[in-house]
Formats: structure tokens, sequence, C-alpha cells
């Protein structure tokens, strides 16, 4: 196969190919379709166009002398590696609000406002990752301490990664964390007058 994928649909032919459809990538959502050729020794055309039209008509057949073929062994996913932003150095636009319907579609590096439940994605939903704000897990930066917000984190359409929790320091600088190709930040938190927690957070690539 030309692309590892895991998730797709899978379709046989009736020259007896598998036609494979979509699915989940490496890291990110395949729009492919690529046609497996299982090879059978010692079948004829003749054989194969019988066992279709058997198959067709709902009567298993299978020839006698085939020596099947064995699948080929799946590509295992690899690891997901975090690396944090220490070190690192921020300069992102002005944050925008964020989309009335809760989630706002928006090209890397922009930093979004968000409510409790609502979700940023970029570069795009395809291919893309997205981060929900979630919950403030603690607020201690009036006493000097720092804040820690926690992020769920979506790869494309399909795949949930899980939540990550981002500690803002007192001194106001962004934290990041490196999952996949993109980053997700915390770049602020801060309260509405309702006291409802705001969290500024972006989808980038340094």
């Amino acid at each position: 196969m030309q692309y590892s994928r895991y998730r797709f649909q899978a379709y046989k032919r009736d020259d007896g190919s598998i036609m494979l459809i979509g699915g989940q990538g490496l890291e990110t959502v395949l729009a492919e379709t690529e046609v497996f050729n299982i090879t059978l020794s010692n079948r004829t055309q003749a054989e194969l166009d019988a066992n279709a039209k058997s198959a067709r008509s709902g009567v298993a057949e299978v020839a006698l002398n085939a020596t099947p073929t064995a699948l080929p062994t799946a590509t295992p996913l690899p690891e997901r590696k975090t690396v944090t932003n220490e070190g690192m150095e921020f300069n992102f636009p002005e944050a925008i609000e964020s989309d009335p319907s809760g989630t706002t579609i928006t090209p890397l590096g922009n930093p979004v406002k968000l409510a409790i439940g609502q979700t940023v994605i970029s570069p795009a939903p395809v291919g893309g990752m997205g981060g929900i704000f979630e919950a403030v897990v603690s607020d201690d930066r009036e006493s000097g301490g720092t804040a820690v917000i926690k992020i769920k984190i979506r790869m494309g359409l399909l795949s949930d990664e899980g939540g990550v929790d981002l500690t803002l320091e007192a001194d106001g600088q962004p934290a990041a964390k490196k999952l996949g190709r993109y980053w997700i930040g915390v770049v602020d938190l801060e309260y509405d007058s309702d006291n409802n927690p705001i969290a500024t957070v972006v989808v980038f690539k340094p």
C-alpha cells in the first residue's frame, strides 16, 4: 500500500482485489482510495471469473489449488511525544473572539478566546488540530503561583487524543506543548463579569 492507514473501509472487487477507502493515517485523515491486489498462485483468470460469478449469486466457491498469500502486517502507530515550551519565545497576534457556534476555525498561530467547552481548530478540520477548553484546574497567580488549564486535544475529525494540562506562570509567559506536527498553547486566562473563565488558546508551529 502507498499509505499506512487504519479505520478504513474495505471492499472486495470482482477481480479479487481489495479497494481501501479513506481511514486514519499516521498524522491525518486520508481521502485517498487505493486498490490492493492479493496474488493467488496457480489460479487462472477463468477460476477468478467463476468465483466472482458465484459470489454475486450468493454461493461461495473456493479453488482447491489456491495458495493464499499472507496479508500485510499493519504499520504500528508512533507514540505521541510531548515537548514543552521551556526557553521559547512567542509573538502571537491579538486574540480574536470565538465563533458564536462555539467552534472557531482559524489559520495556525491565531489565538482565540474560548469559554469552557468551546473549540479552536487550526489550520483546517481535516488534517489539523483541535483544542477544546475543558477546565481551569487551579489558578493561584494572584499569590505569585500558577494557573493550570486543561485542554482536550483532537487530531483531525476522528482522533481524540485526551487532555493536556498547560501551566501559566504568574509572569504571563504562554504555556505550550508539542503534539505531533502541531503545538497547542494557552496565551492567557481571564474572567468575564460573571467570573466565568476565558482561556486564550492557540494552535501553531514555531
